[in-house]
Formats: structure tokens, C-alpha cells, sequence
């Protein structure tokens, strides 16, 4: 049986979920290579400097292009989690420029 993990910033928290405890993970518990941990970290404090703490609900990416980076890097960093852990576990991505969750 595999573990099911999914890629999904959030303010505040690590980028990694287990989707079955319900869980935030730290990358640094996973069996992963310390780069791929410092380019999630690096992708999880992009998201974060978007936060607008005097109003959050003006929080977010100050134009689509910065958006759709951050998008096709969160992709990239799934594709990187695959070929570190598949097929140990099952690992999908939550896209918020698509504001869906892709499995492939």
C-alpha cells in the first residue's frame, strides 16, 4: 500500500500533506535529496512573501506571469517528488492557477 501525499501551498505551513492522516509534513522527514528539499523550501517561501498580513484577503500573486511560474515550479518540484519516492507513494499537486488537483 502506498502513502498518498499531496503538493498544496499554504500560508504558514509546509507545502506537503498527507492525504490520508490529513497531516502536514516537513520534507525534511521524507526520503528525499536535500536539494529537492531546498527547492520546496524555496517554493514554500514564494508562496508565503505573498501573504498580506494587514489584509489578507488581498494576499496572492501580484500578476499572472509570477503566478504561472510559481505554478510550473510547483510541477516541476512534482515531478520531482515522483522520481524520488514513486512508487513508495502516491503524490498529486494542487494547482492554484487551475485551482484543481492534477494527478499526472
Amino acid at each position: 500500500m502506498s502513502n498518498r501525499l499531496k503538493l498544496l501551498p499554504d500560508y504558514g505551513c509546509y507545502a506537503l500533506w498527507d492525504i490520508d492522516n490529513l497531516g502536514n509534513i516537513n520534507p525534511s522527514e521524507l526520503a528525499i535529496s536535500d536539494a529537492l528539499k531546498k527547492r520546496i523550501s524555496r517554493w514554500e517561501d514564494a508562496y508565503d512573501s505573498t501573504l498580506n498580513n494587514s489584509d489578507p484577503s488581498q494576499s496572492g500573486f501580484s500578476n499572472i506571469d509570477d503566478e504561472e511560474a510559481f505554478d510550473l515550479e510547483g510541477r516541476a518540484i512534482l515531478g520531482e517528488l515522483k522520481l524520488e519516492l514513486e512508487p513508495d507513494y502516491e503524490i498529486s499537486y494542487f494547482s492554484i492557477v487551475e485551482n484543481k488537483l492534477i494527478s499526472d
